[in-house]
This record gives C-alpha cells, sequence and structure tokens, in this order.
C-alpha cells in the first residue's frame, strides 16, 4: 500500500481517522453478530468509528450512512469465541457446549 495515498485519502475524501480500543471493537463486532451479520474483528471498529461521530454530532440522527464490514466472520475465531466466553455484557452470547452427540446437539439447538 501507499503510505502518502493513505494518507492523503481523508483530506480528499473529507474524512476522518480515529482510534479504537479493542475492548470497544469485539464489542462492535458482537453488536454486529447479534443481528445475524458477521465481520471480522477489525471491520468492526468502522461500527466504533460511526458511534463516536454519532456522539460528537458529526452525523447526525437520521443521515444514511454505510459502514463497510470486510473480512470473514470466521477471521480471528478465537477473538470472537473468548468474548464470548469471557464477558458477561449485553452483546455477549455464551456458547453451548456438547458432546460428539448429533441427538444432544439437536436438543441444545432447540433449546
Amino acid at each position: 500500500m501507499n503510505l502518502k495515498k493513505c494518507l492523503r485519502a481523508p483530506d480528499v475524501c473529507r474524512g476522518v481517522v480515529l482510534a479504537a480500543s479493542d475492548e470497544k471493537i469485539v464489542d462492535a463486532k458482537a453488536l454486529v453478530g447479534r443481528y445475524g451479520l458477521g465481520c471480522e474483528p477489525a471491520s468492526a471498529a468502522t461500527i466504533v468509528g460511526l458511534k463516536h461521530l454519532r456522539a460528537d454530532g458529526v452525523v447526525e440522527a437520521g443521515e444514511r450512512v454505510a459502514c463497510v464490514l470486510t473480512g470473514h466472520i470466521l477471521k480471528n475465531p478465537d477473538v470472537t469465541v473468548n468474548y464470548h466466553k469471557e464477558n458477561q455484557d449485553p452483546f455477549s452470547n455464551p456458547p453451548a457446549e456438547a458432546p460428539n452427540d448429533l441427538e444432544e446437539i439437536i436438543r441444545l439447538i432447540k433449546s
């Protein structure tokens, strides 16, 4: 990637660049997952950025915004699994573990 072009892009596109903590990124990834979509952890940073821009009034309520979520949901699967095992926040969805038994797996899916 060409560093000069990357650094010029926010000016040309009238954009902004923000930093996002890992904690906020995995929370945003879990929020995306709550609605049946998926992305890699790093692309969830777009959601963190949008929340920040909404809070600062840069993006107004009712405006249409597109957040591009790239990368496959299974990229960095340990990040996702550990997030849901270790966190007890509103976005966590702890996994149900099952033995290698089809009937037991079906029972867990139905419950």
